[in-house]
């Protein structure tokens, strides 16, 4: 399987998360293929996301994974299932044309594909 690569190590999730794991392509990786797995979205948009300030804030959900003992895989699953269980809301389906209720890190992921 080939993962996408960051394009963004300075800031996103690989730069986050760099700063508290000594093994950032590994949570890249886990990332990459567990958001692709939940959402049914592509590798590729998965790793999209990623990279965007969006990528940061979920970054910043798998540190405090780390922090309160998980390891990598289980704090990058733990995030993605926290990031699933929210949803759109009114303003935020108005913003993007996803219906309300959609999980929010789904249409995360599609709506930053769709942009670029």
């Amino acid at each position: 399987m080939n993962i996408p690569q960051t394009q963004n190590e300075d800031y996103g999730f690989f730069g986050t998360v760099a700063l508290h794991h000594d093994e950032p392509q590994e949570l890249w990786n886990a990332a990459v293929l567990g958001i692709a797995a939940a959402t049914g979205e592509s590798l590729e948009d998965a790793a999209l996301f990623l990279d965007t300030r969006h990528g940061r804030h979920f970054a910043d959900d798998v540190v405090g994974g780390l922090l309160n003992g998980l390891d990598g895989r289980a704090a990058v699953a733990a995030a993605v299932d926290r990031w699933l269980d929210w949803s759109f809301g009114k303003e935020l389906a108005r913003e993007t044309g996803l219906p309300a209720g959609t999980p929010y890190l789904h249409g995360l992921v599609v709506v930053v594909a769709a942009c670029h």
